[in-house]
């Protein structure tokens, strides 16, 4: 079958931003990719026909995407316009009671687009208790910390990422608990 490309430009504000990851993504797999030229100009070449997904993706913006292309056998599409905006970051530190950093947490950030979640983010601890989110949408955000062994802990104050900020959160955990026993009926007889 004949091959298709997709051509457009990634833009922040009006302005194209270049050496950007453009992608073009078939469901959740990556059928190709190319990077902006300095006017933020890209073209996407070698793609079956099918329904796409354009994402673009470059440190310091949050993730821009347009969706719902759909590209005929051989056909050459162009004018696809993704923007970017610049993204923040949200950093911070998990500890335990004692002040001892907590390795391996998992961190889920909620972005708020009025009451309702817009995009989830996670990642985790280092071995310094330390975790950093980057590359975020500007907005307010809800964050959790969960780790094994610790009960889970929810900063519920809004956290607001701007562009080209840090927020910081941390976190304290506390060690959990566990309370065994047996239950029994009236006779003392275990019950399965």
């Amino acid at each position: 079958s004949k091959l298709g490309k997709i051509s457009g430009k990634v833009v922040c504000d009006g302005v194209g931003v270049a050496n950007v990851l453009v992608q073009a993504k078939l469901g959740s797999r990556v059928a190709a990719s190319a990077r902006t030229d300095a006017g933020g100009n890209f073209t996407i070449r070698f793609l079956a026909a099918g329904v796409y997904r354009i994402t673009a993706r470059k440190t310091g913006y949050a993730e821009g995407s347009v969706s719902g292309i759909r590209l005929e056998e051989g056909e050459e599409l162009s004018g696809v316009v993704v923007e970017l905006e610049r993204g923040g970051a949200i950093v911070g530190r998990v500890l335990d009671e004692a002040g001892q950093p907590v390795s391996g947490a998992l961190i889920y950030a909620w972005l708020y687009r009025g009451k309702r979640v817009a995009r989830t983010f996670k990642t985790a601890t280092d071995e310094q208790g330390r975790f950093r989110l980057d590359n975020l949408p500007q907005g307010n955000y809800r964050l959790r910390a969960t780790a094994k062994g610790y009960l889970n802990e929810r900063h519920y104050e809004d956290t607001t990422v701007s562009a080209d900020q840090e927020s910081e959160v941390n976190f304290m955990l506390q060690k959990g608990a566990s309370i065994s026993g047996i239950i029994t009926d009236e006779a003392g007889n275990p019950v399965a």
